[in-house]
């Protein structure tokens, strides 16, 4: 079930580039499909991001379980970088961050990533070299999400890296999932019957 979802075909849709980025800029075309946004990196002291809107804040619980999932481009001559690093960092508002690092390697070429939302071995406290988040950690950060920030930075040099397809989504509720089996097996009844 999705939660929410940038498709970028008519505008940044709320989304920004933060920490060490240049040239944020939206593209009416040129996208996975349609639109995207992109941006530079000025500087190779820092690691920079893309940092979703408002609408991917706050009670962000029921995410808990289901997934992250964008579309993202790299363009370099340089070598990706040496050292482990988030690809995506959660915020809560009582300072919490949460860090996955799911060791994202983005070419020139679009790409799907997908980052689980459940503790296990990619999510960490602080850093990717942190402590494994617990499920009550992940449960009060997505309860509470104050930042949602996905790495635009993956060379050790200046690259632009593009931002295309944001979903995020929630596990269905059982009733959901019953209603469409329900739905479905009616369906077949009625496909059965006429033959």
């Amino acid at each position: 079930m999705t939660l929410v979802r940038s498709d970028f075909d008519t505008g940044a849709d709320g989304w920004s580039a933060a920490n060490g980025a240049s040239d944020f800029a939206w593209e009416a075309s040129g996208g996975d499909v349609g639109g995207f946004v992109h941006a530079k990196d000025w500087s190779t002291a820092t690691l920079w991001f893309f940092k979703a809107p408002s609408v991917y804040l706050g009670d962000m619980g029921s995410a808990y379980g289901g997934s992250l999932s964008y579309r993202l481009k790299s363009d370099s001559s340089s070598a990706p970088l040496e050292t482990a690093h988030a690809d995506v960092q959660l915020l809560g508002q009582d300072g919490t961050l949460l860090a996955f690092g799911g060791g994202f390697k983005p070419s020139s070429e679009w790409a799907t990533y997908l980052v689980p939302l459940t503790a296990g071995d990619s999510w960490h406290v602080g850093s990717v070299s942190g402590s494994q988040a617990t499920q009550a950690e992940m449960m009060s950060v997505l309860s509470d999400l104050k930042a949602l920030r996905i790495s635009g930075d993956y060379m050790q040099a200046v690259e632009t890296t593009s931002l295309d397809t944001v979903v995020l989504s929630a596990v269905p509720e059982p009733a959901s999932v019953l209603m469409l089996l329900t739905g479905l097996a009616m369906l077949a009844g009625t496909v059965s019957r006429r033959r």
